[in-house]
Protein backbone atom coordinates (compact mmCIF):
# COMPACT_ATOMS: atom_id res chain seq x y z
CA UNK A 1 0.00 0.00 0.00
CA UNK A 2 2.81 2.55 0.53
CA UNK A 3 4.46 1.75 -2.80
CA UNK A 4 1.15 2.96 -4.17
CA UNK A 5 0.46 6.18 -1.54
CA UNK A 6 4.13 7.04 -2.58
CA UNK A 7 2.92 7.41 -6.37
CA UNK A 8 1.52 10.52 -5.75
CA UNK A 9 3.14 11.76 -2.43
CA UNK A 10 6.28 11.66 -3.57
CA UNK A 11 5.62 14.06 -6.24
CA UNK A 12 2.91 15.81 -4.66
CA UNK A 13 5.14 19.16 -3.44
CA UNK A 14 6.72 18.97 -6.73
CA UNK A 15 3.66 19.21 -8.69
CA UNK A 16 2.49 22.18 -6.30
CA UNK A 17 5.22 24.15 -6.74
CA UNK A 18 5.27 23.75 -10.95
CA UNK A 19 1.51 24.62 -10.48
CA UNK A 20 2.61 27.49 -8.70
CA UNK A 21 5.16 28.67 -10.93
CA UNK A 22 3.00 28.69 -14.02
CA UNK A 23 0.22 30.62 -12.07
CA UNK A 24 2.75 33.62 -10.71
CA UNK A 25 4.22 33.43 -14.04
CA UNK A 26 1.24 32.72 -16.55
CA UNK A 27 3.23 30.19 -18.24
CA UNK A 28 4.59 26.61 -18.02
CA UNK A 29 8.11 25.90 -16.03
CA UNK A 30 11.09 25.46 -18.49
CA UNK A 31 11.98 21.95 -18.83
CA UNK A 32 15.13 21.67 -17.10
CA UNK A 33 13.21 23.47 -13.88
CA UNK A 34 10.42 20.69 -14.44
CA UNK A 35 13.64 17.76 -14.08
CA UNK A 36 15.25 19.75 -10.93
CA UNK A 37 11.84 19.85 -9.56
CA UNK A 38 11.03 16.03 -10.31
CA UNK A 39 14.63 14.07 -10.05
CA UNK A 40 14.36 13.71 -6.33
CA UNK A 41 10.88 12.34 -6.31
CA UNK A 42 11.83 9.90 -8.49
CA UNK A 43 14.72 8.64 -6.92
CA UNK A 44 11.79 8.97 -3.44
CA UNK A 45 9.83 6.98 -5.27
CA UNK A 46 12.59 4.15 -6.46
CA UNK A 47 14.37 3.96 -2.71
CA UNK A 48 10.54 3.52 -1.02
CA UNK A 49 9.89 0.92 -4.17
CA UNK A 50 13.11 -1.01 -3.60
CA UNK A 51 13.66 0.00 0.88
CA UNK A 52 13.63 -3.76 1.53
CA UNK A 53 16.87 -4.16 -0.31
CA UNK A 54 18.56 -1.48 0.81
CA UNK A 55 16.59 0.24 4.27
CA UNK A 56 17.20 3.76 3.26
CA UNK A 57 13.87 5.01 3.26
CA UNK A 58 11.81 2.92 5.60
CA UNK A 59 13.46 0.51 7.93
CA UNK A 60 12.43 -2.05 10.98
CA UNK A 61 8.91 -2.80 9.93
CA UNK A 62 6.86 -3.53 13.43
CA UNK A 63 2.73 -3.24 14.75
CA UNK A 64 2.52 -0.80 16.91
CA UNK A 65 0.05 -1.78 19.73
CA UNK A 66 -1.30 0.08 23.31
CA UNK A 67 -3.05 2.77 21.57
CA UNK A 68 -7.21 2.82 20.26
CA UNK A 69 -6.01 0.91 17.23
CA UNK A 70 -2.69 -1.09 16.18
CA UNK A 71 -0.78 0.49 13.32
CA UNK A 72 1.85 -0.95 11.07
CA UNK A 73 5.06 1.23 11.27
CA UNK A 74 8.62 2.19 10.30
CA UNK A 75 11.46 3.24 11.27
CA UNK A 76 12.88 6.07 9.42
CA UNK A 77 15.95 5.81 7.14
CA UNK A 78 17.89 8.65 6.01
CA UNK A 79 17.00 8.87 3.08
CA UNK A 80 13.16 10.03 4.33
CA UNK A 81 15.03 12.69 6.09
CA UNK A 82 16.81 14.10 2.63
CA UNK A 83 12.97 13.60 1.35
CA UNK A 84 10.83 15.21 4.15
CA UNK A 85 13.20 18.65 3.62
CA UNK A 86 13.19 18.74 0.01
CA UNK A 87 8.82 18.43 0.26
CA UNK A 88 9.10 20.88 3.09
CA UNK A 89 11.35 23.41 1.34
CA UNK A 90 9.11 23.08 -2.17
CA UNK A 91 5.94 23.30 0.07
CA UNK A 92 7.27 26.43 1.98
CA UNK A 93 8.80 27.99 -1.59
CA UNK A 94 4.97 27.47 -2.95
CA UNK A 95 3.36 29.32 -0.29
CA UNK A 96 6.05 32.28 -0.57
CA UNK A 97 5.54 32.28 -4.18
CA UNK A 98 1.95 32.26 -3.82
CA UNK A 99 2.08 35.51 -1.26
CA UNK A 100 4.28 37.29 -3.18
CA UNK A 101 1.32 37.01 -5.78
CA UNK A 102 -0.93 38.21 -3.40
CA UNK A 103 0.68 40.97 -2.21
CA UNK A 104 1.52 42.18 -6.22
CA UNK A 105 -1.89 41.68 -7.64
CA UNK A 106 -5.40 43.14 -7.14
CA UNK A 107 -9.00 42.18 -7.03
CA UNK A 108 -9.97 38.46 -8.22
CA UNK A 109 -6.30 37.22 -8.31
CA UNK A 110 -4.92 38.59 -5.14
CA UNK A 111 -8.43 36.84 -3.56
CA UNK A 112 -7.01 33.68 -5.41
CA UNK A 113 -3.38 33.63 -4.67
CA UNK A 114 -4.32 34.18 -0.99
CA UNK A 115 -6.48 31.59 -0.70
CA UNK A 116 -4.21 29.26 -2.37
CA UNK A 117 -1.48 30.13 -0.33
CA UNK A 118 -3.76 30.23 2.85
CA UNK A 119 -4.69 26.76 2.03
CA UNK A 120 -1.27 24.97 1.06
CA UNK A 121 0.13 26.05 4.74
CA UNK A 122 -2.02 23.51 6.44
CA UNK A 123 -0.42 20.65 4.63
CA UNK A 124 3.06 22.31 5.36
CA UNK A 125 2.58 22.62 9.32
CA UNK A 126 1.33 19.23 9.25
CA UNK A 127 4.30 17.97 7.28
CA UNK A 128 6.87 20.38 9.94
CA UNK A 129 4.75 18.57 12.70
CA UNK A 130 5.17 15.09 11.65
CA UNK A 131 8.94 15.32 10.64
CA UNK A 132 9.96 16.97 14.45
CA UNK A 133 7.52 14.14 15.90
CA UNK A 134 4.75 16.54 16.99
CA UNK A 135 1.77 13.47 16.14
CA UNK A 136 1.69 10.69 18.28
CA UNK A 137 3.05 7.87 16.50
CA UNK A 138 0.61 6.15 14.52
CA UNK A 139 -1.58 8.70 13.79
CA UNK A 140 -1.53 10.12 10.26
CA UNK A 141 -2.69 13.15 10.31
CA UNK A 142 -1.81 14.27 6.69
CA UNK A 143 -4.89 13.15 5.01
CA UNK A 144 -7.02 15.51 7.49
CA UNK A 145 -4.71 18.47 6.64
CA UNK A 146 -5.16 17.98 2.80
CA UNK A 147 -8.71 18.01 3.41
CA UNK A 148 -9.20 21.01 4.85
CA UNK A 149 -6.84 22.55 2.16
CA UNK A 150 -9.03 21.10 -0.20
CA UNK A 151 -11.71 22.86 1.51
CA UNK A 152 -9.98 25.99 0.97
CA UNK A 153 -8.90 25.34 -2.43
CA UNK A 154 -12.28 24.86 -2.87
CA UNK A 155 -13.42 28.33 -2.32
CA UNK A 156 -10.28 29.70 -4.83
CA UNK A 157 -11.69 27.17 -7.36
CA UNK A 158 -15.93 28.21 -6.88
CA UNK A 159 -15.87 30.75 -5.06
CA UNK A 160 -12.94 33.11 -6.80
CA UNK A 161 -13.35 31.50 -10.48
CA UNK A 162 -9.30 30.22 -10.40
CA UNK A 163 -10.01 27.99 -13.48
CA UNK A 164 -12.05 30.81 -15.28
CA UNK A 165 -10.56 31.43 -18.85
CA UNK A 166 -11.83 34.25 -19.85
CA UNK A 167 -10.06 36.40 -16.83
CA UNK A 168 -6.92 34.10 -17.35
CA UNK A 169 -7.02 35.04 -20.99
CA UNK A 170 -7.24 38.85 -19.82
CA UNK A 171 -4.36 38.48 -17.78
CA UNK A 172 -2.11 38.00 -20.71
Amino acid sequence: AIRIEYIGLAFLPSLFVLFTLKFYRNHGAKPLEKFALLVIPFITLVCVWTSEIHNFYYQNPYILTGGPIAAFMFERGFYFYINAVYQTILMAAGVVILSILAVKSEGRRRLQASALAAGSILPLLNGVLYLFEFVPEGLDTGSLALSAAILIYAIALFKFGLFELLPAARAL
